[in-house]
């Protein structure tokens, strides 16, 4: 997350704005904190939207086909719940609706 700075006073305001760092893995998974359970749920449906459009602009340029193949959303200990990847992907008319 950048914590490992020189401008420590930058990394710590951005930190404190909700700033995540997305990084895939070897196997092509991205995992990311979409927000607490306390959150209203407008407010991590405004998170998935923002991280959905991010992951899709980062796309590698070497990437091609369909790019979002599964996405599954789960509490930290919680067991996965499926969801549609129609409507995560902001290339598509049913984006976010549902």
């Amino acid at each position: 997350m950048g914590t490992v700075t020189l401008d420590v006073e930058g990394a710590v305001t951005n930190a404190l704005k909700g700033e995540i760092e997305l990084r895939a893995d070897k196997f092509g998974f991205v995992n990311f904190p979409l927000g607490k359970v306390s959150f209203p749920k407008d407010k991590l449906l405004d998170n998935l939207r923002a991280v959905m459009v991010t992951v899709t602009n980062e796309k590698p340029s070497g990437a091609s086909g369909k790019f979002l193949k599964q996405a599954v959303l789960s509490s930290t200990m919680g067991a996965g719940v499926q969801m549609n990847v129609d409507l995560l992907d902001p290339a598509s008319q049913s984006f976010m609706q549902g």
